[in-house]
């Protein structure tokens, strides 16, 4: 656009909050949910699990989330999946019907590794579209892997559902898929992986005291700009996956961080994936 100027990160206050409702709803629309159910016969008992990101690579189609969800996960007989948001329904899948690639260190630590792409059954897709989006990962790939994450610029969001904010029982869950503006605090690459730390101040309003259940949820960079003509701002829909959430840190000062796998390990597994295909 003409006369505009991109915003840096930390800059959240500044967008109004008519244009941060509009992409966290526009992020929901590649988030998900992830439930444990038991029974074969007659589905029932229900557990909330973690979160994920609905992708795409190579004409196959995947939950994106953390292998400790998905390690978790399998021990049940049913995937449970929100796809109508404020409704009762049940959308399940078999459990030994889903083909994992999973990348971990075979214990919880927050260094990881600690990612998992859930291959669904094609069956199922049509059923999931009608509902939600895939986000094409080939588009960026070749981009993600030559060039390094700016962590200076955009606004950055992670997607996910924090149990503290939901009430469960054993057949129903009332949640809150929610998006948490931060900026990025760190960033490391260790053991051949990369991370993004983001900051969570837990005294700001809207933010649970744990982010538990947020692991898998996708780590999204949004690029905005403002006109210097109007005032207005823009983003275009222009939203980039760069993350998966798996890990958090103690609270200090009511202050903590949630650790993501960056886009460089994310875009290195499909290449993984590819070849599996």
């Amino acid at each position: 656009m003409e006369g505009s100027f991109e915003i840096a990160s930390g800059m959240i206050d500044d967008i109004p909050v008519q244009v941060r409702q509009e992409i966290v709803k526009h992020a929901g629309n590649f988030s998900v949910a992830l439930f444990g159910v038991s029974g074969k016969n007659e589905p029932n008992a229900l557990r909330f699990l973690g979160s994920g990101s609905l992708v795409t690579i190579s004409g196959f189609h995947y939950i994106l989330t953390a292998a400790h969800v998905w390690l978790e996960l399998k021990r049940y007989d049913h995937l449970a999946l929100t796809l109508i948001e404020h409704d009762s329904h049940r959308f399940l899948i078999d459990t030994r019907t889903i083909n994992d690639t999973t990348i971990w260190a075979g214990k919880g630590n927050e260094w990881g590794p600690d990612l998992a792409f859930l291959r669904l059954p094609s069956s199922h897709i049509g059923t999931i579209k009608a509902y939600r989006v895939f986000y094409d990962l080939a588009k960026r790939c070749d981009e993600a892997l030559r060039t390094m994450t700016d962590t200076t610029m955009g606004l950055w969001v992670i997607m996910g559902c924090a149990a503290a904010d939901g009430e469960f029982t054993e057949r129903t869950a009332d949640l809150q898929f929610a998006g948490w503006f931060s900026g990025i605090k760190d960033s490391h690459a260790k053991n051949g992986f990369d991370f993004l730390d983001v900051g969570v101040d837990m005294s700001l309003s809207g933010v649970p005291a744990s982010m538990g259940g947020v692991s898998g949820g996708g780590l999204w960079q949004v690029m905005i700009a403002r006109s210097a003509r109007s005032g207005e701002f823009s983003w275009n829909d222009g939203i980039n996956l760069e993350g998966v959430a798996f890990w958090q840190s103690d609270p200090v000062d009511k202050r903590r961080i949630v650790r993501c796998h960056g886009r460089r390990s994310i875009y290195e597994a499909t290449q993984n994936l590819k070849e599996a295909g």
